[in-house]
This record gives structure tokens, C-alpha cells and sequence, in this order.
């Protein structure tokens, strides 16, 4: 073999163990402790929305990825913890994440998880058309909840406001020893 191809091999092979050595002392070497970042997330309860944090987990992905994530249900508090800095991300209502920007919250929505309301009306089989649910009682998660805004606008597009119906407070997440409680609603 010709001292040119040689010597060319043995330069190759010089800056491929170079490269080879500065990619495993900044990435770390096979077996060697990684620091996790710590990840506190808040959300109002379990569901569909964190099926893939889920997986991650399971799988150790986000270990894998020097993550240590911490999945908390906060009911609809997300945004004010957030902002207080007991969590690093929050998933919540717009409604909620949009009032405490508007108090001043140093907070951010950086992304929405889905792309249509994961919302729906169910009633019982005598109500037929929206109108029926004129003097009906309806649960909605809360008087400055999102499926308050999305019930007004529901009713409305049938010309029913909020005072026509009967709403009682139920909160995501386990059952209270009181049950569902009656509330005023905002007219």
C-alpha cells in the first residue's frame, strides 16, 4: 500500500477516535450518573391529555433524557401554581391561564394540546333540542370554568342564557364528601 494511503487511513482514524473521545466526555460515557432535570407539572386531572407523558414514563424515556418529571393533579389551579413557581408547566383551561396573564401573572401559553373542546352536553331522552334545557339542572366544573363559556355559548345559539338553567358546581377529580353544590350563576 502506497505511504500516502496510509498515512491518509491512519489521519482518518486519528480524528475519528478524537471526535470519538470529545463526544463521550460531553455526552458521558456508557453507565456514567446523568444530573435529571427536575420537572414539576400540574394538571387538573388524569385523562386522555397525558396518555403520552404516560407512555414516556413507563418506557423511561424521559429519564432516558436526563428528565425527572413529576405529574401532579392540581384541579383548576394550574396557572396560579405556575405563577407562584410551585410548577415549572401547567395544563389547564385557557380561561384560567388568560385571567392571570390579565392580573399580571408572569406566565405564558405556549401550546395547546388539542385542537377541538374535549367537550360534550349529555342529557337525559326527553330533551330533544337545546331549548329543552330551559329551567333543566346542568353541572359545568365551576363559575369561571371553561365549560361555563362553552355551555353559554352552547345555550345561547338556542337563545337561552346562563339564568335559564339551573347549574350545579363539579369539579374535576375524585368526589367530594359533599357531592355536586348548587351555584349562582354569572347573568
Amino acid at each position: 500500500m502506497p505511504q500516502i494511503i496510509k498515512s491518509a487511513r491512519r489521519l482518518s482514524l486519528s480524528i475519528a477516535w478524537t471526535v470519538a473521545v470529545i463526544v463521550a466526555w460531553g455526552t458521558g460515557l456508557p453507565g456514567k450518573a446523568h444530573a435529571q432535570t427536575k420537572i414539576v407539572e400540574g394538571f387538573v386531572s388524569h385523562g386522555a391529555l397525558q396518555w403520552p407523558e404516560y407512555i414516556a414514563s413507563e418506557f423511561g424515556w424521559f429519564k432516558e433524557n436526563g428528565i425527572d418529571l413529576d405529574m401532579l393533579v392540581v384541579g383548576a389551579g394550574a396557572a396560579q401554581q405556575v405563577a407562584a413557581g410551585a410548577l415549572n408547566l401547567g395544563y389547564s383551561g385557557f380561561p384560567d391561564f388568560i385571567r392571570a396573564i390579565n392580573q399580571g401573572a408572569p406566565v405564558k401559553i405556549v401550546i395547546n394540546a388539542i385542537t377541538a373542546p374535549p367537550y360534550g352536553v349529555y342529557s337525559k331522552p326527553a330533551i330533544k333540542k337545546i331549548a329543552d334545557l330551559k329551567g333543566k339542572t346542568v353541572s359545568i366544573g365551576g363559575t369561571k370554568d371553561v365549560t361555563l363559556i362553552y355551555m353559554e355559548a352552547f345555550i345561547g345559539s338556542a337563545g337561552l342564557k346562563a339564568s335559564d338553567l339551573d347549574f350545579v358546581l363539579r369539579q374535576a377529580g375524585p368526589p367530594t364528601p359533599t357531592g355536586p353544590q348548587r351555584i349562582a350563576t354569572r347573568c
